[in-house]
């Protein structure tokens, strides 16, 4: 694993596994939605923590709105 945090800033990067973890999903949905362009990977294996969970959340709400007609 990485090393410790201190602060989470705008540049903090996670491996695919951290990332999965934060969000509750598996370490393939990750890969799967990097593919698929959803999130964007800084170098291999390694996302930007801030810039993922906000792309995460507009994926979410995107999905629901498709779901309930918005």
């Amino acid at each position: 694993m990485s090393e410790a945090i201190d602060v989470i800033t705008e540049e903090t990067e996670v491996s695919t596994t951290e990332l999965a973890c934060v969000l509750g999903i598996t370490g393939r949905r990750i890969r799967q939605m990097a593919e698929d362009g959803q999130l964007q990977k800084v170098s291999k294996g390694r996302f930007l923590l801030a810039d993922s969970v906000q792309r995460y959340v507009k994926f979410l709400s995107a999905r629901r709105c498709r779901r309930s007609r918005c």
